[in-house]
């Protein structure tokens, strides 16, 4: 097989009628070996780049005494061996230039105690080189305002500066060439032929200035019939880039200018467009009329658009040369006259170039290749026309093709790489991974593919914003690609998941082992808008290792281990099993259950009791009348004020399931917003029946969780006010729980969705506070009642003083800001009393209940005086022996 470009002219008769076609078809089987072998090669520097390592110095103030890391010496160019280093020699070794810089920097950081932004600046090392250098700095201050401590980071950019600095020339040559070219350019959305873009040549061509051009077409500058136009439009649509020869275009005052015309179609802000060169051959037409030196230079002056135009024999020499740019040159024109191709050409170029001169000559066809060459502005692309032109002579038209691969490049790129981490994306790690797995089969190699899932990520972003999730992102990459070795693949899926392809592997270990350094290089904070922030990732790990398999399905594999690994505690990896798949497959079962139980009535709600434990605010309600259902009795016994209202599902065939069961799916399925609204119906309806049977006040308090999806629902505050009509619920008797981090979202919209709550009656309580990262000057502003404090601070009161100061704090606030502190997770004695003694209001927990089913709960608040007098380890027994 050989690869062959063909291309097809039409002979018209004088009506406009196709009457014949001519066409040409070249080999260029070597041209396309050449193009896969430069892109394996760019494929593979890009992936052996690495991100230089940071030193790190401090300098204690008192002590007058200094300390620099390894590679703070290696950046300065000294040795630990060569001497102890003073505050002094680092301010010796910044450039003189650059000093002032970094006092006045040292002077702001003095005064804001802050971590300060990395600075640039140069420093002059021990051997005399000059190099850049970055540096992030803090210091530790006395009570005074003293010097305590100064410390920072360094990291030597000398290598991103002076990249950064070619890149800059790169880019202004690049405008240059585009605004300056000789040639004509115009770009044109494919749909419309509107036009897009068109140059400073073009415009001066025509006679319109750029404003005058936007807001024209393709048929407003083109002097042909609207159909003719079309007709060449789809050509190139058809066959790719397209020489569409000689056209007139049609200047502002009428006139109508001969041009040759070339085209190619490109992607231009995610729409179809189509760029063209237009080359005005008004003198050359001229010269051929004057002139006609020969009709094979005249077939040459007349397919190709051309920027260097020179004459060769079929050995390579010169006989002329004529460049319009010599920048693009590789030497100068008056050394080039004379001379052969070996002597200006690069040497593995020169066999493929006497191939083409030779096969024009012999065959008469146009020969048509790319190549590379260095020049004085650096590395640029080229296109190459080579015709026979008599005489053993070849005429060669060289155009400069840099602009045009670049942006070739450039799209590519971007459709096989992730937009913010510059990672591969989906399609170019699925394709990476399908090669690997053809060569693992056929060396008998393993693959895996490891999926990493950060497991806080929602947390950061819906704390400190969508900016700093991505900082997020784009350092967890950075670190991930520091760990990993040249020849692994790391890939951004979406959000914040990422896989790492690991090839050539000798087992298990392999693979945990790089998992394990994953997950250490997770451990140590990020900085993401002066606050430290910390990543968890939980990972699943899938081997393959044939070509039969599917890397969809190996990819599917890994992602079934990560869930795995979420699900058994996170912040781990698991590896596959095939019965991970069946319980994938269970769940999915599940899901089908979880929407018949609705409709079969298989959900049920328990009731856990919330007791009083402040004195102060028992006294409060008595002396208000609040406190119908509280006994006169005394204030160490505490008294139940409310029950907490808690979903199950009486499955048929597995029993009684906690929500933990079932919850997860009815949120990713979007069934938890009609279990909401059931659940608050059943609670509303039994809160209401104890207030008519056991109580004469209406202050009992019934407690309902509001899910994330159901906060978030328009209908909320409508379903709460049609249920408590419904029920005929005092609103006062209903206590609406929602979950902290779900009001830190979009939280002025939040704080309007509570005030519309509020405005009905109903009781709000901020659920597992102290979970997230909380916005106090949010919470003084949010209507809310009560603070519940997650088990997760109750846990271990009594063992872990940082607790009892957290708990302590957390109610301390609250009653600041007048909300009463509701405790979960009260299961021990030692837990209530610590409560009790630091004034928290309410409690409840398996010190005092289980969730009971509502006819359990209603033997409960049937007592006279319902309280707990003691531990409590069985209710339900103890309500059976009443």
């Amino acid at each position: 097989l050989i690869w062959t470009e063909q291309r097809n002219n039409s002979i018209y008769d004088e009506a406009g009628e196709i009457v014949a076609s001519v066409g040409i078809v070249r080999d260029i089987t070597e041209r396309k070996q050449v193009e896969e072998k430069l892109q394996k090669s760019e494929a593979n520097l890009v992936e052996a780049q690495r991100i230089a390592r940071l030193g790190s110095w401090e300098h204690e103030a008192r002590e007058d005494r200094t300390y620099w890391s390894d590679q703070t010496y290696r950046i300065f160019g000294f040795t630990p061996q060569q001497f102890v280093p003073t505050f002094e020699d680092f301010l010796n070794a910044i450039h003189v230039d650059d000093r002032v810089l970094v006092q006045e920097d040292m002077a702001k950081l003095l005064r804001s105690e802050q971590l300060r932004d990395g600075i640039e600046f140069r420093i002059v090392r021990a051997d005399g080189e000059i190099r850049f250098v970055q540096s992030q700095r803090s210091v530790a201050l006395d009570e005074t305002g003293g010097l305590i401590r100064m410390f920072g980071t360094v990291q030597d950019v000398t290598k991103r500066k002076r990249s950064e600095e070619a890149l800059r020339e790169s880019e202004e040559r690049y405008r240059a060439v585009v605004q300056q070219a000789v040639e004509g350019m115009l770009l044109f959305d494919l749909s419309t032929k509107r036009i897009l873009e068109a140059n400073d040549a073009y415009q001066v061509l025509l006679g319109y200035d750029a404003e005058e051009m936007l807001g024209m077409t393709l048929y407003d500058v083109v002097a042909h019939d609207r159909k003719s136009i079309d007709l060449h439009v789809q050509r190139v649509v058809d066959e790719g880039n397209h020489m569409l020869g000689e056209r007139y275009h049609r200047r502002k005052d009428g006139s109508l200018v001969e041009v040759e015309v070339a085209a190619s179609l490109i992607s231009y802000g995610g729409r179809s467009a189509m760029s063209v060169v237009v080359h005005d051959i008004t003198e050359r037409k001229r010269a051929e009329e004057t002139l006609r030196e020969s009709e094979a230079r005249h077939r040459a002056m007349l397919e190709a658009s051309p920027d260097l135009v020179f004459r060769v024999s079929r050995d390579g020499e010169y006989l002329d040369f004529q460049a319009n740019d010599e920048s693009i040159l590789s030497v100068p024109v008056e050394e080039i006259i004379g001379k052969n191709l070996r002597d200006t050409m690069p040497p593995d170029l020169i066999p493929s170039i006497l191939r083409r001169i030779t096969k024009a000559l012999d065959t008469g066809e146009m020969q048509v290749f790319e190549y590379q060459l260095l020049v004085a502005g650096g590395i640029r692309d080229f296109e190459a026309r080579l015709v026979a032109a008599g005489s053993g002579e070849v005429m060669a038209i060289v155009r400069d093709a840099t602009e045009r691969k670049a942006l070739e490049r450039r799209l590519e790129h971007r459709a096989f790489h992730d937009s913010l981490t510059g990672l591969p994306n989906r399609a170019l790690f699925l394709d990476r991974l399908e090669h690997a797995l053809a060569r693992a089969g056929r060396h008998r190699e393993s693959v895996a593919v490891l999926f990493v899932d950060l497991d806080n990520f929602k947390v950061v972003h819906d704390s400190l914003g969508h900016e700093a999730g991505d900082a997020l992102l784009v350092a967890v990459a950075g670190r991930l690609r520091e760990i990993l070795r040249p020849e692994d693949t790391l890939a951004r899926l979406s959000g914040d998941e990422f896989t790492v392809l690991l090839e050539d592997i000798e087992g298990t270990s392999d693979v945990t082992t790089v998992a394990e350094r994953i997950a250490a290089a997770l451990r140590e904070p990020f900085i993401l808008e002066g606050r430290e922030a910390f990543a968890t990732a939980s990972m699943g790990i899938a081997f393959g290792g044939s070509s039969q398999e599917s890397p969809g399905v190996l990819l599917r594999n890994a992602d079934l281990a990560m869930y795995r690994a979420k699900e058994t505690g996170k912040a781990h990896h698991e590896v596959f099993h095939p019965e991970m798949n069946e319980r994938a497959l269970k769940r999915l079962s599940l899901e089908g259950e979880l929407r018949r139980a609705l409709k079969r009535d298989e959900l049920r709600v328990h009731y856990q009791p919330q007791v009083l434990l402040s004195t102060e605010l028992q006294e409060h309600l008595r002396a208000s009348g609040q406190m119908a259902i509280i006994a006169q009795k005394a204030p160490e016994s505490p008294r139940i004020v409310g029950m907490e209202a808690l979903v199950r599902w009486e499955h048929p065939e597995r029993g009684l399931l906690s929500p933990g069961e079932f919850v997860p799916f009815a949120e990713e399925n979007g069934l938890i917003v009609p279990i909401g609204r059931w659940v608050l119906e059943q609670a509303c309806r039994q809160a209401k029946e104890w207030q008519e049977q056991h109580y004469s006040g209406p202050h009992f308090t019934m407690s309902v969780n509001v899910s994330t999806a159901q906060f978030r629902s328009p209908e909320l505050v409508e379903d709460v006010a049609r249920v408590l009509q419904e029920t005929g619920l005092e609103a006062g008797m209903l206590t609406l729980e929602i979950t902290e981090s779900v009001l830190l979202e979009e939280a002025q919209a939040n704080a309007n969705t509570l005030e519309q709550l509020k405005a009905l009656g109903v009781r709000l309580a901020i659920d597992d506070f102290g979970t997230g990262y909380s916005s106090l000057s949010y919470l003084k502003r949010l209507p809310v009642d009560y603070l519940k404090i997650d088990r997760s601070f109750v846990t271990n009161l009594g063992r872990d003083s940082q607790d009892r100061v957290l708990v302590s704090g957390v109610i301390y606030l609250a009653h600041g800001l007048g909300l009463k502190v509701i405790a979960e997770g009260v299961e021990k004695a030692e837990q209530l009393a610590q409560l009790q003694q630091m004034g928290c209001d309410l409690a409840q927990g398996y010190y005092f209940s289980r969730p009971l089913a509502s006819e359990a709960a209603t033997l409960l608040t049937s007592n006279s005086e319902p309280s707990f007098s003691g531990v409590c380890i069985d209710p339900l027994s103890r309500i059976d022996q009443s």
